[in-house]
């Protein structure tokens, strides 16, 4: 009898993982890494290496070697190592740039990679000869090596396919100075125009699943970064433009936008961009960079008529001339102190102040969306504007019921209309701007209410011109119904009905300042003479003030009438004096 000993003298086999890099925004980074493939002739199963520092540890900045070890059943073992290099992303972050972002499987990205690849296996000859010009697949491209020390504009140019070009300016801030490697790319022949976008299109963070979107360009991509011995990502602000001359399928109420893929939320976005149309361009402009391009905006309301175009020089034309109407009005009220101690002209004062404000930002202020912060203030005064011009009307039909009332009330005093009507549109105002806020929302094409937001406006003034309608109504029933009683009655009771027959006239004529003529509103589509009518009557609502409040109002007469008189009565005197003399 004998033994026979069989010895394991084979060590295991280890294979690492390649060099692993993260990017961190503290000291310390918790790495995680693809466990060492392990395999043994004898030991088959249940082999794991260990690792120094392990798996899932806090790594330090900078490069740190790992170590992995492998022991089989019989003591042998066999070791590997791999490097981890944790990225600063602090310190780009303080100088304007960032860290990359997590990539996608988006397939155009995946080519702008491989793109970007093939520029990186030519770095040397670029920095020798500063710019090249790439012509790969379905791209034209651009690389260009620029040295940047504070703050640098990088400007760029390519030649289209179609004979067309491409312009872009990158803003870079950087507190030390660094060598870039610029690439941009434009993509042709891989997305047909006009076609509809399939994947999800997110506008002011929410998924827009009620309008349509095509694109009306190819993909523009741009990427700089820091050449070094690991070559990082920069972030930058970018702007380009597109010839207008080429997108021949816009609509007249079609919206032309600029929108960049998203890698994390896999769409469309118009997160930190601006979209600023010219007469002949389409400028974007991005607070960061990526894959960009232009797209069309189906809007599902019908085509304009022809007569649009005419209804909006109307509309200016009406608006400018109610400004110059309120202003001559407001004008006035100011000028003859002594109109200042009534509380009729203190309400028309207030009412004219608003219907200034309101009508002054609609003109020069609704369409200043390229300035977004400037456009949200904007949005936010002219709806408080707005509400104020309404309840200050309806402050009007309130005073003209207290005036016909037999009896006088203690309610009908000046305070107590300027708290309600100031008071309630600031706090409807208010509750608006916090619900915008959390939503986090604003429209992007007029500094207004996003249609999900309009009903503080709209519900309000349906509500307030409710309230006029029905007083209005009262206060000519009242007017009627004493004028009836009227025969018979003496001479002063007789001059009494005659005055008040002419405020009927005028109630009847202050019908369309009350806001009134808004009622129309919902009939608004309906045919082309009731949107010229409602263009004209409440454009117009400027110059119905100033005839009632200045040219037939009795007040207002006797002021001129007075201030005439004493002028004719000086210069007679002084006529007189001469005479003497």
């Amino acid at each position: 009898m004998f033994d026979v000993i069989v010895t394991d003298n084979t060590k295991p086999n280890i294979t690492c993982p390649e060099s692993v890099q993260v990017n961190a925004w503290s000291n310390l980074t918790t790495v995680t890494w693809d466990d060492p493939v392990v395999t043994d002739n004898v030991d088959t199963k249940g082999l794991l290496a260990t690792c120094s520092p392990g798996k899932e540890s806090p790594f330090e900045i900078g490069l740190t070697n790992v170590t992995c070890t492998i022991f089989d059943t019989a003591g042998n073992n066999e070791t590997c190592m791999f490097d981890v290099i944790v990225t600063d992303c602090t310190e780009y972050e303080t100088t304007g740039f960032s860290c990359s972002d997590p990539t996608t499987e988006n397939q155009i990205v995946n080519d702008f990679k491989e793109f970007e690849m093939q520029v990186f296996s030519q770095l040397e000859d670029i920095k020798i000869n500063k710019e090249l010009v790439f012509e790969e697949k379905n791209y034209v491209g651009l690389a260009k090596v620029q040295k940047a020390n504070g703050s640098e504009l990088i400007r760029g140019e390519m030649n289209l396919y179609n004979e067309s070009n491409m312009a872009f300016t990158l803003e870079i801030q950087s507190n030390k100075e660094v060598d870039l490697l610029v690439i941009a790319t434009w993509s042709y022949n891989q997305i047909t125009k006009n076609k509809t976008v399939n994947e999800s299109v997110y506008i002011n963070e929410l998924k827009e699943d009620k309008a349509e979107f095509r694109y009306l360009t190819e993909m523009f991509s741009c990427s700089v970064y820091i050449i070094g011995n690991n070559i990082i990502k920069l972030k930058a602000s970018l702007n380009f433009h597109e010839n207008k001359t080429l997108l021949t399928e816009i609509g007249n109420r079609n919206e032309t936008i600029c929108l960049f893929y998203d890698e994390n939320k896999r769409g469309w976005s118009d997160r930190g961009m601006t979209t600023n149309n010219t007469k002949d361009r389409i400028n974007c402009s991005s607070d960061h960079i990526t894959s960009f391009g232009v797209f069309m905006k189906i809007s599902n309301s019908p085509e304009p008529l022809e007569s649009n175009k005419g209804l909006r020089k109307l509309s200016k034309i009406c608006i400018y001339c109610s400004l110059i109407a309120l202003s001559v009005t407001l004008g006035t009220y100011c000028y003859f102190s002594e109109l200042w101690k009534s509380q009729r002209n203190s309400i028309h004062k207030n009412l004219v102040i608003n219907l200034i404000l309101m009508q002054f930002l609609f003109l020069f202020g609704i369409e200043k969306t390229e300035y977004k912060t400037a456009c949200k203030i904007i949005s936010i005064f002219l709806h408080l504007t707005s509400l104020n011009a309404f309840t200050w009307m309806c402050g009007e039909a309130v005073y003209l019921y207290f005036k016909v009332s037999p009896k006088p009330s203690r309610h009908n005093r000046l305070r107590y209309y300027m708290f309600l009507c100031y008071g309630i549109p600031l706090v409807i105002v208010f509750c608006t701007s916090v619900a915008r806020s959390v939503v986090g929302t604003y429209i992007q094409n007029i500094c207004w209410l996003e249609s999900t937001m309009r009903w503080a406006f709209i519900a309000p003034a349906i509500l307030i011109i409710t309230i006029n309608t029905v007083v209005m109504g009262i206060v000519v029933n009242v007017i009627y119904k004493r004028s009836k009683t009227m025969v018979g009655k003496s001479r002063g009771e007789t001059l009494k009905s005659k005055q008040m027959r002419k405020a009927a006239k005028g109630t009847a004529m202050l019908l369309p300042i009350m806001g009134t003529t808004w009622l129309i509103g919902p009939f608004l589509l309906t045919t082309p003479v009731m949107e010229y009518l409602f263009v004209l009557l409440n454009g117009s609502q400027g110059i119905f003030i100033f005839f009632v409040y200045c040219v037939f109002d009795k007040e207002v007469k006797e002021c001129f009438q007075k201030r005439n008189k004493n002028r004719v009565s000086s210069s007679a005197t002084t006529m007189t004096m001469s005479h003497t003399v």
